[in-house]
């Protein structure tokens, strides 16, 4: 292995490290955990659904309670998306009055501050792998990042522009009369409500290539400081 490889490897971990350690930092506080467990019970309820609405398609025409179940939990997946800010805002009823009278600071401190704390202790790691092999990393980083991005535009983009919106609209039309001579408003409703978890795992995805991106220019342009410091130091 030459060198040039094992320092790619070796941003590759320190990447990994970084968001373990920006995991256990936000997984911390009990709202975190709350956010956690919203969204996994979101996803059990879109699967459990499908797969409730797959026994039906193979079992049709008994067996009409599997898709009664289905249509429930999705219309119940629906709410819990609504709910999701709002549950989220009443865990910050504390923070809301100092949020209005100082919205910087308040914003700081619950979105920026263990971020920071967690890209500053890393800084230093990511400087000493040396500036080509963080420009070979980033350069690998932005290509994945875009051709993600260009991913999920093709499977989740309207989700993105319209919001949850079509979906509430056709599971209101599936739940006031279900099935018959409406199918085609009930795969809106399942095929929306899956697109809209795929949307919230890639986007947080793209956020996630976003912060490690900016942190390896960051750390690149610290590379030029020192080398600029050194060669200041030999014509003195």
């Amino acid at each position: 292995m030459n060198e040039n490889n094992s320092g790619l490897l070796n941003y590759i971990e320190l990447l990994k490290s970084h968001e373990a350690a920006l995991k256990s930092k936000l997984l911390a506080g009990d709202k975190s955990k709350s956010d956690r467990w919203l969204f996994i019970g979101l996803v059990g309820m879109v699967l459990v659904s499908f797969g409730a609405m797959g026994g039906y398609m193979l079992i049709k025409p008994s067996g009409r309670w599997l898709i009664d179940l289905s249509i429930v939990l999705i219309a119940l997946s629906y709410v819990v998306l609504i709910l999701m800010p709002i549950i989220k805002i009443y865990q910050q009823r504390n923070t809301i009055k100092y949020f209005f009278t100082m919205p910087l600071s308040a914003s700081v401190e619950q979105n920026i501050k263990k971020e920071a704390l967690t890209d500053e202790r890393f800084l230093a790691d990511f400087v000493r792998l040396g500036k080509p092999t963080l420009e070979l990393g980033l350069l690998e980083i932005k290509h994945e990042r875009e051709f993600l991005s260009k991913r999920i535009n093709l499977i989740v983009g309207p989700v993105d522009k319209l919001g949850i919106l079509p979906g509430i609209i056709s599971m209101v039309i599936t739940l006031a009369k279900p099935v018959a001579g409406h199918d085609w408003v009930m795969g809106l409703a399942y095929g929306y409500i899956g697109l809209v978890v795929l949307s919230l795992s890639f986007i947080n995805l793209l956020v996630k290539y976003d912060r490690v991106i900016s942190l390896t220019e960051v750390a690149l342009s610290r590379c030029d400081e020192v080398k600029g410091d050194v060669q200041g130091l030999g014509r003195s």
